[in-house]
C-alpha cells in the first residue's frame, strides 16, 4: 500500500467478444464496470502520493472510464487524455470513419503527482532560417552577427530580430561556412576564419519539442508474439 509509482491498466475494451484471449472478455457496461470498479480502487491504495495510472481503452468504454475514474481518483487529478495510434487499423466500417485511434487516460493519485518533462528526439539538429511567403514592407531585414541578411526574394523572415537576439545569447543561431563547414556562433562575421570563404548558410537550432498528448507517432503495442494484446 502506498509504494508503487506507475499503474499500467489494459484491460478488455467493454465489447464482451474478442476472439483469441486465453481469459474471459465477456463483459459488457454495468458488469465490465464493475470490473474495473473492483481494479481501480485498489489500484489508487496501491500508489504512492505522487504516483499516477495508465488505462488504455477504446470508443466502446472510453466515456465510462472517464467517469468511473474521474470519481475514484477525482476529477482535479485527471491529467490527459493521450491519443494512441492502434497496432492494427480497421479495414472496413460500414457509414461511419475506419477506427485508428485508442485512448490512454491518464491520473495522478494526488496533486502532488506531476510528470516529467519529456523531450521527443528531432532528425534535424539545425534549419535554415525559417521564411514565408508574402513580402514585409517594413523591419524585413534582420541583423545577425553584425551581418544584415535579407530574405528571400518575395518572402519574409519568419522570426522577429529580439526572439533572434535571444538564441544568439543562447548559441541557437549560426552561420555555417558554405566552403568548409567552419561554424560561427559570436562576434562579427568577418568571412571564414579556417578557409577565408565569404559566403554562409545562415541557420537556427531546432528545438527539443515537449511531448504532448498525441502518441500515434509511436508504436502502441509491443510485437511480442508470446502473449497477444
Amino acid at each position: 500500500k502506498d509504494r508503487v509509482q506507475v499503474i499500467y491498466i489494459d484491460p478488455p475494451f467493454n465489447r464482451e467478444q474478442e476472439p483469441g484471449y486465453s481469459y474471459s472478455v465477456k463483459y459488457k457496461d454495468a458488469s465490465w464496470i464493475t470490473l474495473l470498479e473492483n481494479r481501480l480502487q485498489p489500484a489508487r491504495q496501491m500508489l504512492n502520493n505522487t504516483g499516477c495510472i495508465f488505462v488504455r481503452c477504446d470508443y466502446n468504454g472510453n466515456m465510462y472510464v472517464r467517469l468511473l475514474m474521474d470519481q475514484i481518483f477525482g476529477q482535479e487529478n485527471f491529467k490527459n487524455e493521450v491519443i494512441i495510434k492502434r497496432s492494427g487499423i480497421q479495414k472496413q466500417a460500414k457509414n461511419r470513419l475506419l477506427v485508428a485511434t485508442d485512448s490512454l487516460f491518464f491520473y495522478s493519485k494526488t496533486e502532488e503527482g506531476k510528470p516529467k518533462e519529456v523531450y521527443e528526439h528531432r532528425e534535424t539538429d539545425w534549419l535554415y532560417f525559417v521564411h514565408y511567403p508574402g513580402v514585409r514592407k517594413s523591419n524585413k531585414e534582420r541583423h545577425v552577427f553584425s551581418y544584415t541578411l535579407e530574405p528571400p526574394q518575395g518572402r519574409h523572415w519568419g522570426l522577429k530580430q529580439e526572439l533572434i537576439d535571444q538564441w544568439v545569447d543562447i548559441g541557437w543561431v549560426r552561420f555555417r561556412c558554405r566552403g568548409c563547414g567552419y561554424e560561427h556562433y559570436a562576434g562579427e562575421w568577418k568571412g571564414c576564419p579556417d578557409c577565408g570563404f565569404q559566403d554562409f548558410i545562415p541557420e537556427l537550432k531546432n528545438p527539443p519539442k515537449r511531448i504532448d498528448s498525441n502518441w500515434t507517432n509511436i508504436r502502441s503495442y509491443s510485437q511480442d508474439p508470446a502473449f497477444p494484446t
